[in-house]
Formats: structure tokens, C-alpha cells, sequence
């Protein structure tokens, strides 16, 4: 078991969080923040007996990092986060906060990431990075394809997002790993 305490921030179905939850042994504490109420991450944490807690719909940020602190949280991974933190946020957990974004950075930043890139036929990947003001522009910690270019053409958009989202979670399990 590591030391540290992480909080895993989630928007969305929590694939990825299901990883930090099925390693929830090597953490010191696992705290699960949610943007969106009915986010099926949250019951994910509950089945594994991972407190949670769930932000209102206008996010106070300075309350947020103070719960941070009262939980002696260490690092914060952004998983499927659907929300823009902002520059003052960031700022207090410089070089703490990580996201996971589905591509092979720089390459599409923002939204629709695979989509976007399986349209132009790019190859698809994940990328692990730290968290900066501007989004998805932080510095690379892990990244890896997970459909060439040359075979992205030959796929349907369901099957490349299905071995991205593979790939998201052998990176989790990466970064994880790397902690130790």
C-alpha cells in the first residue's frame, strides 16, 4: 500500500475510475468527486465501499480545494471529468493533478477527441498528463496508441472507442503502478 490519498474526479459512467477502485488497496484513502448526480461512477465507488461526494451545479472551487485538504489528499486524477478547472484551481495543485485524455497529445484537445480523429483517419491513443490553465496542454506522463493510423481506416468509430477506452485503462494501470 502506498502512502498516498487520491481523489478520482469523475463526470460520467467511471470505466476508468473501475480501475482505481479494483486498486483501491494501494492507495492510503480513495475519495470519489463527481460533477454530475446521477454519474453511474458514483455507484461504482459505492459498491466499493469508496466514499463519494457530489459537487453542485455552480462548483465553489476554494470550498472544494479546502475539502481536499481536510482529506490530506495528495494527487488528484481527473477521469472523465466533464468540467473546465480553472487557473486558480489548478495553480494550488500544481504538479498534483493528472488527467487522462483520449488521444495522442497535442493532437485533439477538447471534446470528441476520437471522433475527431477517426474522421481525419489519425492514429488513436491516450495520453496521461499533468494538469495546466490551458486544457490538455500539460506535460505528458504516459502515453500509448491504441489504433494506428493505418488500421483507424479500416475501423468503425464503436471499435476504435472501444480499444481506446481499453487502452485508457491499461494507462490507468500504468500510472498506478508508477506511484510505487
Amino acid at each position: 500500500m502506498s502512502s498516498i490519498n487520491l481523489a478520482v474526479f469523475v463526470s460520467g459512467h467511471g470505466s476508468n475510475l473501475e480501475v482505481f477502485l479494483q486498486n483501491k488497496q494501494q492507495f492510503q484513502s480513495l475519495w470519489v468527486v463527481s460533477s454530475n448526480a446521477e454519474a453511474h461512477g458514483l455507484t461504482r465507488a459505492s459498491n466499493h465501499g469508496v466514499e463519494s461526494h457530489v459537487l453542485p451545479k455552480n462548483i465553489d472551487w476554494q470550498a472544494l480545494h479546502e475539502a481536499l485538504e481536510s482529506r490530506n489528499i495528495d494527487k488528484i486524477f481527473l477521469a472523465g471529468f466533464m468540467k473546465i478547472v480553472p487557473a486558480s484551481f489548478v495553480e494550488k495543485w500544481h504538479g498534483r493533478l493528472f488527467n487522462l485524455h483520449p488521444s495522442l497529445l497535442p493532437n485533439y484537445k477538447g471534446l470528441r477527441a476520437i471522433e475527431r480523429a477517426h474522421a481525419d483517419g489519425e492514429a488513436v491513443g491516450v495520453t496521461i498528463h499533468h494538469v495546466v490553465a490551458a486544457v490538455d496542454a500539460g506535460d505528458i506522463v504516459l502515453q500509448d496508441c491504441a489504433v494506428s493510423k493505418e488500421a483507424v481506416v479500416n475501423m468503425d468509430l464503436e471499435a476504435v472507442i472501444e480499444r481506446t477506452h481499453a487502452k485508457e485503462h491499461e494507462l490507468v494501470q500504468a500510472w498506478i503502478d508508477q506511484l510505487h
